[in-house]
């Protein structure tokens, strides 16, 4: 019985390595993807920017603290500057802000 064991154990480990060696092909290259030519459009004449909310004011209330009030007056400028709206922010305290709301 040892001597089957001395044929096996060699047999069985070159059907391993050959199953590990075939199973280790290099993966095919991807397919390459070629985009649409890009038609480029020139604008004739030059086009105006319009600002849709010329002329709007936006309230905000808010209370102090730099959580809210700080970024919104930092943006402020520049969402007036994108879409014509001015930005006033009103910072109250905390217990005033809903009194300070019903007037």
């Amino acid at each position: 019985m040892e001597r089957h064991w001395k044929l096996a154990i060699p047999i069985i480990l070159v059907v391993l390595a050959a199953a590990v060696l075939g199973a280790c092909v290099p993966a095919p290259p991807p397919a390459e993807e070629v985009a649409p030519p890009v038609e480029e459009v020139t604008p004739e004449e030059p086009v105006e920017e319009v600002k849709q909310f010329e002329g709007v004011e936006i309230n905000v209330l808010t209370f102090t603290g730099p959580q809210i009030a700080e970024p919104l007056l930092r943006r402020g400028p520049d969402f007036e500057a994108l879409t014509g709206a001015k930005v006033n922010v009103v910072t109250v305290p905390f217990a005033d802000l809903y009194p300070h709301n019903l007037d």
